[in-house]
């Protein structure tokens, strides 16, 4: 259940994750993470993967939106209402700088 909330958070604002399995050190980030199937997990640069194995997940709250090639980006501070919806989502987080951390809970 934690994790469908932190995934439908993570793309509802167009965060960035990375996550860190069991087995593995951590990967570039990714655009996105969702769920393919019950346990599963999927990011852009693999997956799916047992939630079993997810230690923790790294989400970037400042999105970065691109508008044209000439146009500087424009970044987009989520924090405080990721933080919000983390809360009302009762998953527990920490703030490691600017990152949002959540672990597994086994």
């Amino acid at each position: 259940m934690m994790w469908n909330t932190v995934a439908t958070i993570v793309q509802e604002y167009k965060s960035e994750v990375q996550a860190i399995l069991d087995d593995d050190n951590p990967d570039d980030w990714s655009p996105w993470f969702f769920l393919p199937t019950e346990g599963y997990g999927e990011v852009s640069n693999y997956g799916p993967f047992s939630l079993k194995k997810l230690r923790l997940l790294r989400i970037n709250p400042i999105e970065t939106k691109r508008i044209g090639v000439r146009s500087p980006p424009k970044f987009i501070d989520h924090t405080e209402s990721i933080l919000s919806a983390l809360r009302k989502g009762h998953v527990p987080f920490e703030l490691e700088e600017k990152l949002i951390i959540i672990r597994s809970i086994d």
